[in-house]
């Protein structure tokens, strides 16, 4: 695709490119340091999309660069011509980078209709304006740091449930966090999380936490199990919800994390093809041990957000670890 790709562009007026994950090569690749007037979105919420290059890419004149949350599809137009396929903007595609994915095939349908050119256009317009995020300088680091952090997709686990995985390989699981809470959310949160609602993130959660929790452990991409503390002596987990790297400011308040939750008790981590649930028997497990996974937390009261990791050192161990006492989240 993209030879083509370089001689479609060559005296475009405007190119357009929407693919949610790119990779090393792909600027040279598609030849964009060779074009001007380039609009590109990417999506910087997952760590499948290499944040060193989107870097790249920004710092490269008359190229403006925008993040959507949910990206997921492919489109590459001018005012000639559109691609849509299954090409993201990497040499290999997806996460992965290296010779390993050199057997992925995809695939991509060009036209120069001028119907189907005007709707793609319309469509990332569409996109571009009223629904993609600016990359700010805390926004791509934060997507550097979770890059560097991600799971190896090769891991090989046999284990079917998530504790399990953990314990059969716990160092693949870093992105996996317990965060018990014991407070609603405040009025004054409940309004920021209902305006968010309205403006088109229907399909999210909120946490509210310290600013300080968030930036030395979460990193976008991450998972959470809930475990929900707001009735003394009978905690529950809530849900498996995954951390989309957005903050909301509170006037006065902690601030509150978006996530977006699960179903059916699965994580996926970015990069891997396989899914891991949590069993009832596990729910179980952890909410034992609710409140002493509260007192291992960091924080002074406790902020309730501890690594998966930790969280099954203190169930394997009877909840030897000491008791804590429920905390605001």
């Amino acid at each position: 695709m993209a030879p083509r790709f370089r001689t479609l562009t060559r005296d475009a007026r405007r190119v357009l490119i929407a693919a949610p994950f790119w990779g090393h090569g792909a600027i040279q690749s598609l030849g964009i340091n060779q074009l001007q007037n380039v609009l590109a979105i990417c999506n910087l919420r997952t760590n499948a999309c290499n944040p060193h290059v989107i870097a790249e890419l920004m710092c490269l004149k008359g190229v403006s660069v925008r993040t959507h949350p949910r990206l997921h599809m492919k489109v590459y137009a001018s005012e000639h011509f559109a691609i849509v396929g299954s090409s993201n903007a990497s040499a290999n595609g997806l996460a992965i980078e290296g010779a390993a994915l050199g057997g992925w095939i995809e695939a991509n349908v060009l036209s120069d209709n001028e119907h189907l050119v005007q709707e793609a256009l319309c469509l990332f317009d569409d996109l571009w304006n009223n629904q993609t995020e600016d990359i700010t300088d805390d926004v791509l680091e934060d997507a550097k740091i979770a890059w560097a952090n991600r799971p190896s997709p090769d891991a090989a686990l046999k284990a079917p449930t998530l504790l399990e995985a953990c314990r059969e390989n716990p160092n693949i699981f870093d992105s996996v966090f317990v965060l018990a809470y014991a407070d609603d959310l405040t009025k004054r949160a409940e309004i920021v999380l209902s305006e968010e609602k309205r403006s088109g993130s229907e399909n999210i959660l909120a946490y509210q936490v310290r600013e300080k929790s968030v930036r030395e452990k979460l990193t976008l991409g991450s998972w959470l199990i809930g475990l929900n503390c707001r009735v003394e002596n009978r905690p529950f987990v809530s849900e498996c919800s995954q951390f989309n790297g957005q903050r909301l400011k509170v006037s006065g308040e902690d601030d509150l994390i978006l996530v977006e939750p699960a179903k059916r008790w699965r994580i996926q981590l970015n990069g891997s093809s396989r899914h891991w649930r949590l069993s009832p028997d596990e729910r179980n497990s952890l909410e034992r041990y609710a409140h002493q996974i509260i007192g291992a937390s960091s924080g002074d009261p406790p902020d309730g957000l501890l690594s998966l990791r930790d969280a099954m050192r203190i169930i394997d161990r009877g909840g030897s670890s000491g008791v804590g006492s429920p905390i605001v989240a």
